[in-house]
């Protein structure tokens, strides 16, 4: 089944993650945060979801520190610089959001399959794959 709003989510997501996997990042750059906060801002609102907000927020405020003139500084662990620890976060926000969509889109399938009488017996959405 067709989820247009998770659609538009995942392709903020892959526009971000775009910005952010196996590149080296950080310094002050003003266009490229406003980007990155477009995106976000998009991509949380495309799916009403608190979890997906609250993961598009932390992205958003990781790449404040990413992209302001020393801020990611202060993140600095021993021989990790602060932008890549910053780059590494973000990732793994963006997984996470990743993450819940994919359960979002699960939830919606099996009560869509309960509702169609499919899917007696379904407790859980790994449960779809069982069949």
């Amino acid at each position: 089944m067709p989820y247009p709003d998770l659609d538009e989510a995942r392709l903020h997501h892959a526009a971000l993650r775009d910005i952010f996997f196996d590149r080296a990042i950080g310094g002050e750059d003003p266009q490229q945060f406003r980007q990155v906060e477009e995106l976000c801002t998009a991509a949380a609102a495309a799916v009403d979801d608190d979890y997906c907000r609250q993961q598009m927020r932390k992205v958003r405020a990781y790449a404040a520190e990413i992209f302001s003139q020393a801020g990611f500084r202060k993140w600095s662990s021993g021989s990790l610089g602060g932008a890549e620890f910053l780059r590494r976060m973000i990732i793994m926000t963006l997984d996470a959001f990743r993450s819940q969509l994919a359960s979002i889109e699960a939830l919606r399938l099996a009560g869509e399959l309960r509702q169609l009488g499919l899917g007696r017996g379904l407790d859980r959405p790994d449960d779809l794959t069982r069949r």
